[in-house]
Order: C-alpha cells, then structure tokens, then sequence
C-alpha cells in the first residue's frame, strides 16, 4: 500500500517480487492495484456529516474547508481528524444554525 504514485515514491521493495506482482501475479487474479484519490470538499462535507450523524446541509462550510484543507482530502487523516472531534465532542450549532467547531477564543483552535 502507498499513499504516493510509485513514480515520486520509488517502493523499496525486491525488483522480482515487483515484477512478479506485476506480470504473472495480476494476470492469474492474485494482484490488484487500486489508486484511491484524495476527497473532494463535497466528498468531505458528506463525511462529516456522516460522522456526526447529521444532515450534509447543516454543516457549516468553513468547519467543511476547515477539515479538507487540514487533512489534504485523504482518508486516513479525515479518519483521524473527525474521529478525534467527536469523541472529544468539539462540535456545536453556530450562530448561523449550521454545525461547527466549538470557538475556543484564547486557544488554538485549529484542527
């Protein structure tokens, strides 16, 4: 597994057993490769939302870029990130009604 294309990761790995992978391993149906791209922002937003248990719609944009940007779209870090605001229970309903992050004024609020 790899979160990074081969080409600027080179895996460090027998070049046999790469080949082998490759050539008579995925031919017989005893390999596959799947490239998995990062979330978009929409994709986000549903995850989030999915997380929290709520609907796509009340979460607020910002809390959504918010997420996005500090996770890069991938998996593994979204995973983690709304893991750690749920169990630690850092969401609430805003001003505007959407759901956001707690405003930790004096703190570092960042995610």
């Amino acid at each position: 597994c790899g979160s990074r294309p081969v080409s600027s990761n080179p895996l460090t790995i027998d070049s046999q057993f790469w080949s082998d992978l490759q050539g008579q391993f995925r031919n017989d149906s005893l390999y596959s490769e799947l490239s998995v791209a990062p979330f978009t922002e929409r994709e986000v937003q549903h995850l989030i939302a999915s997380t929290l248990g709520s609907q796509v719609d009340e979460i607020d944009r910002s809390f959504v870029h918010d997420v996005f940007t500090t996770s890069g779209g991938m998996a593994h870090h979204l995973t983690y990130i709304l893991d750690g605001i749920k169990r630690k229970k850092l969401t609430t309903r805003l001003e505007n009604g959407m759901i956001g992050v707690h405003d930790f004024t004096g703190e570092d609020s960042k995610l």
